[in-house]
Protein backbone atom coordinates (compact mmCIF):
# COMPACT_ATOMS: atom_id res chain seq x y z
CA UNK A 1 0.00 0.00 0.00
CA UNK A 2 1.54 3.28 -1.09
CA UNK A 3 1.72 6.43 1.00
CA UNK A 4 -0.99 8.26 -0.98
CA UNK A 5 -3.56 5.50 -0.40
CA UNK A 6 -2.70 5.37 3.32
CA UNK A 7 -3.22 9.13 3.64
CA UNK A 8 -6.77 8.75 2.24
CA UNK A 9 -7.79 5.50 4.01
CA UNK A 10 -6.61 6.41 7.54
CA UNK A 11 -8.71 9.62 7.86
CA UNK A 12 -11.77 7.80 6.46
CA UNK A 13 -11.33 4.98 8.98
CA UNK A 14 -11.11 7.49 11.84
CA UNK A 15 -14.21 9.35 10.63
CA UNK A 16 -16.25 6.15 10.29
CA UNK A 17 -15.23 5.03 13.78
CA UNK A 18 -16.38 8.33 15.26
CA UNK A 19 -19.63 8.15 13.29
CA UNK A 20 -20.44 4.63 14.51
CA UNK A 21 -19.80 5.58 18.13
CA UNK A 22 -21.69 8.87 17.93
CA UNK A 23 -24.67 7.15 16.32
CA UNK A 24 -25.43 5.49 19.66
CA UNK A 25 -25.04 8.66 21.71
CA UNK A 26 -27.75 11.20 22.49
CA UNK A 27 -26.81 14.58 21.06
CA UNK A 28 -28.35 17.85 22.28
CA UNK A 29 -30.39 19.99 19.91
CA UNK A 30 -28.41 22.69 18.17
CA UNK A 31 -31.35 25.18 18.14
CA UNK A 32 -30.75 28.35 16.09
CA UNK A 33 -27.14 28.87 14.96
CA UNK A 34 -25.73 32.39 14.68
CA UNK A 35 -22.69 33.50 12.66
CA UNK A 36 -21.14 36.91 11.98
CA UNK A 37 -19.74 38.05 8.64
CA UNK A 38 -18.10 41.42 9.21
CA UNK A 39 -20.89 43.63 10.57
CA UNK A 40 -23.57 41.26 9.24
CA UNK A 41 -25.10 38.68 11.62
CA UNK A 42 -27.07 35.70 10.28
CA UNK A 43 -29.14 33.38 12.47
CA UNK A 44 -30.50 30.11 11.03
CA UNK A 45 -32.87 27.57 12.54
CA UNK A 46 -36.25 25.87 12.32
CA UNK A 47 -39.60 27.24 13.47
CA UNK A 48 -40.52 23.98 15.24
CA UNK A 49 -37.82 22.31 17.32
CA UNK A 50 -37.19 19.45 17.57
CA UNK A 51 -38.19 18.82 13.95
CA UNK A 52 -40.17 15.62 13.36
CA UNK A 53 -40.13 13.46 10.26
CA UNK A 54 -43.12 14.09 7.99
CA UNK A 55 -44.18 17.30 9.75
CA UNK A 56 -44.38 20.67 7.98
CA UNK A 57 -41.69 23.02 9.27
CA UNK A 58 -40.07 26.31 8.32
CA UNK A 59 -36.45 27.26 7.80
CA UNK A 60 -35.95 30.67 9.42
CA UNK A 61 -33.07 32.96 8.44
CA UNK A 62 -32.73 36.25 10.34
CA UNK A 63 -30.32 38.94 9.09
CA UNK A 64 -29.17 42.02 11.00
CA UNK A 65 -26.48 44.66 10.47
CA UNK A 66 -24.44 46.17 13.28
CA UNK A 67 -23.59 44.87 16.74
CA UNK A 68 -25.22 44.87 20.15
CA UNK A 69 -27.99 47.40 20.71
CA UNK A 70 -27.13 49.06 17.38
CA UNK A 71 -28.00 45.96 15.33
CA UNK A 72 -30.76 46.63 12.82
CA UNK A 73 -32.71 44.05 10.77
CA UNK A 74 -32.17 44.03 7.02
CA UNK A 75 -35.70 43.62 5.73
CA UNK A 76 -36.93 42.43 2.33
CA UNK A 77 -33.63 42.58 0.37
CA UNK A 78 -31.00 40.86 2.54
CA UNK A 79 -31.00 37.60 0.56
CA UNK A 80 -31.32 39.08 -2.94
CA UNK A 81 -27.71 38.09 -3.75
CA UNK A 82 -27.65 34.87 -1.73
CA UNK A 83 -28.28 31.29 -2.87
CA UNK A 84 -29.81 29.22 -0.06
CA UNK A 85 -29.48 25.43 -0.20
CA UNK A 86 -30.67 22.71 2.17
CA UNK A 87 -28.44 19.62 2.32
CA UNK A 88 -29.03 16.06 3.56
CA UNK A 89 -26.10 13.70 2.97
CA UNK A 90 -25.26 14.09 -0.71
CA UNK A 91 -28.71 15.48 -1.61
CA UNK A 92 -29.26 19.23 -1.98
CA UNK A 93 -32.18 21.48 -2.85
CA UNK A 94 -32.29 25.24 -3.48
CA UNK A 95 -34.78 27.02 -1.25
CA UNK A 96 -36.90 30.03 -2.15
CA UNK A 97 -37.22 32.24 0.93
CA UNK A 98 -39.75 34.99 1.45
CA UNK A 99 -39.64 37.89 3.94
CA UNK A 100 -41.66 37.33 7.10
CA UNK A 101 -44.79 39.42 7.51
CA UNK A 102 -44.37 39.50 11.28
CA UNK A 103 -40.63 39.80 11.96
CA UNK A 104 -38.44 42.35 10.07
CA UNK A 105 -35.19 40.81 8.85
CA UNK A 106 -36.57 37.25 8.96
CA UNK A 107 -36.90 35.09 5.84
CA UNK A 108 -38.81 31.78 5.73
CA UNK A 109 -39.03 28.67 3.56
CA UNK A 110 -41.38 25.73 4.15
CA UNK A 111 -39.96 22.19 4.25
CA UNK A 112 -41.20 18.71 5.17
CA UNK A 113 -38.25 16.53 6.26
CA UNK A 114 -38.62 12.97 4.97
CA UNK A 115 -35.56 11.31 6.53
CA UNK A 116 -34.20 11.05 10.05
CA UNK A 117 -30.83 12.64 10.76
CA UNK A 118 -28.82 15.80 10.18
CA UNK A 119 -29.71 18.60 7.77
CA UNK A 120 -27.67 21.69 6.85
CA UNK A 121 -28.42 25.11 5.38
CA UNK A 122 -25.73 26.50 3.06
CA UNK A 123 -25.63 30.21 2.19
CA UNK A 124 -23.49 31.45 -0.72
CA UNK A 125 -23.25 35.03 -1.95
CA UNK A 126 -23.13 38.49 -0.42
CA UNK A 127 -25.28 40.52 1.98
CA UNK A 128 -24.93 44.28 1.75
CA UNK A 129 -21.57 43.76 0.00
CA UNK A 130 -20.27 41.35 2.68
CA UNK A 131 -19.18 37.92 1.38
CA UNK A 132 -20.56 34.93 3.29
CA UNK A 133 -17.50 32.78 4.01
CA UNK A 134 -18.17 29.41 5.65
CA UNK A 135 -21.91 29.91 5.36
CA UNK A 136 -22.90 26.40 6.50
CA UNK A 137 -25.44 26.14 9.35
CA UNK A 138 -26.47 22.83 10.98
CA UNK A 139 -30.15 22.39 11.76
CA UNK A 140 -31.64 20.43 14.65
CA UNK A 141 -31.54 16.68 14.01
CA UNK A 142 -34.82 15.41 12.59
CA UNK A 143 -36.42 12.85 14.92
CA UNK A 144 -39.15 10.24 14.75
CA UNK A 145 -42.64 11.04 16.03
CA UNK A 146 -42.57 7.70 17.84
CA UNK A 147 -40.24 9.26 20.42
CA UNK A 148 -43.07 11.56 21.57
CA UNK A 149 -46.21 9.44 21.46
CA UNK A 150 -47.94 9.24 24.83
CA UNK A 151 -49.62 7.04 25.71
CA UNK A 152 -47.87 4.63 23.33
CA UNK A 153 -49.93 3.64 20.32
CA UNK A 154 -51.57 0.24 20.38
CA UNK A 155 -50.61 -2.49 17.97
CA UNK A 156 -53.49 -1.40 15.76
CA UNK A 157 -52.07 2.11 15.40
CA UNK A 158 -49.24 3.48 13.30
CA UNK A 159 -46.57 1.65 15.28
CA UNK A 160 -46.04 -0.14 18.54
CA UNK A 161 -43.91 1.92 20.89
CA UNK A 162 -42.46 -0.10 23.74
CA UNK A 163 -39.83 1.88 25.61
CA UNK A 164 -36.67 1.84 23.51
CA UNK A 165 -37.54 -1.30 21.55
CA UNK A 166 -35.82 -1.51 18.18
CA UNK A 167 -38.73 -3.30 16.41
CA UNK A 168 -42.34 -2.41 15.57
CA UNK A 169 -45.37 -4.65 15.89
CA UNK A 170 -44.86 -5.57 12.25
CA UNK A 171 -41.39 -6.99 12.82
CA UNK A 172 -39.68 -4.15 10.95
CA UNK A 173 -36.85 -2.00 12.38
CA UNK A 174 -38.19 0.52 14.90
CA UNK A 175 -37.47 4.25 15.22
CA UNK A 176 -34.28 3.95 17.30
CA UNK A 177 -32.61 1.52 14.91
CA UNK A 178 -33.85 3.37 11.80
CA UNK A 179 -32.54 6.66 13.19
CA UNK A 180 -29.08 5.17 13.70
CA UNK A 181 -29.00 3.64 10.20
CA UNK A 182 -30.20 6.83 8.48
CA UNK A 183 -27.81 9.00 10.45
CA UNK A 184 -24.92 6.66 9.66
CA UNK A 185 -25.75 6.72 5.94
CA UNK A 186 -25.97 10.52 6.04
CA UNK A 187 -22.59 10.93 7.72
CA UNK A 188 -20.95 8.33 5.45
CA UNK A 189 -21.99 10.50 2.48
CA UNK A 190 -20.28 13.46 4.17
CA UNK A 191 -17.16 11.34 4.75
CA UNK A 192 -17.16 10.35 1.07
CA UNK A 193 -17.37 14.00 0.05
CA UNK A 194 -14.43 14.82 2.33
CA UNK A 195 -12.42 11.93 0.90
CA UNK A 196 -13.18 13.02 -2.67
CA UNK A 197 -12.13 16.59 -1.89
CA UNK A 198 -8.92 15.32 -0.26
CA UNK A 199 -8.13 13.15 -3.27
CA UNK A 200 -8.77 16.07 -5.63
CA UNK A 201 -6.40 18.25 -3.61
CA UNK A 202 -3.72 15.56 -3.84
CA UNK A 203 -4.18 15.34 -7.62
CA UNK A 204 -3.89 19.14 -7.87
CA UNK A 205 -0.72 19.11 -5.75
CA UNK A 206 0.76 16.38 -7.95
CA UNK A 207 -0.01 18.39 -11.08
CA UNK A 208 1.58 21.48 -9.53
CA UNK A 209 4.65 19.44 -8.64
CA UNK A 210 4.90 18.06 -12.19
CA UNK A 211 4.58 21.59 -13.61
CA UNK A 212 7.25 22.87 -11.22
CA UNK A 213 9.52 19.97 -12.16
CA UNK A 214 9.07 20.79 -15.85
CA UNK A 215 9.99 24.42 -15.27
CA UNK A 216 13.00 23.37 -13.17
CA UNK A 217 14.21 21.03 -15.93
CA UNK A 218 13.93 23.84 -18.47
CA UNK A 219 15.86 26.21 -16.23
CA UNK A 220 18.54 23.55 -15.73
CA UNK A 221 18.95 23.12 -19.50
CA UNK A 222 19.07 26.87 -20.02
CA UNK A 223 21.59 27.24 -17.21
CA UNK A 224 23.70 24.46 -18.72
CA UNK A 225 23.68 26.19 -22.10
CA UNK A 226 24.63 29.47 -20.45
CA UNK A 227 27.48 27.90 -18.50
CA UNK A 228 28.71 26.08 -21.61
CA UNK A 229 28.61 29.30 -23.62
CA UNK A 230 30.53 31.11 -20.88
CA UNK A 231 33.22 28.43 -20.75
CA UNK A 232 33.53 28.49 -24.54
CA UNK A 233 33.92 32.28 -24.43
CA UNK A 234 36.66 32.01 -21.82
CA UNK A 235 38.53 29.39 -23.87
CA UNK A 236 38.32 31.54 -27.03
CA UNK A 237 39.47 34.61 -25.11
CA UNK A 238 42.47 32.75 -23.63
CA UNK A 239 43.38 31.31 -27.04
CA UNK A 240 43.18 34.75 -28.65
CA UNK A 241 45.29 36.30 -25.87
CA UNK A 242 47.94 33.61 -26.22
CA UNK A 243 48.14 34.15 -29.97
CA UNK A 244 48.46 37.89 -29.45
CA UNK A 245 51.23 37.52 -26.88
CA UNK A 246 53.08 34.96 -28.97
CA UNK A 247 52.96 36.82 -32.31
CA UNK A 248 56.37 38.27 -33.59
CA UNK A 249 56.93 41.98 -33.22
CA UNK A 250 57.37 44.08 -36.41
Amino acid sequence: MNLRVKKVIIPIAVVLTVIIISGFMLRPASAHVEKSFGDITVKVGLANEPPLIGDTNQVQITVTKGTGSNAQPIADTALDNVTTTIKYGGITKTLSLTPSDDTPGEYDATIIPTQLGSYYIILKGTIDGQTLDNGTFPLDQVESKDNYYFPPLSSGGLASVQGTSTTTSYGTPGPQFSSIVNHLANDINDAKNIANATNQNMVTMQQSFDNLKGVTDELFIISGIGIGTGIAGIVIAVYALNRRNGSPKA
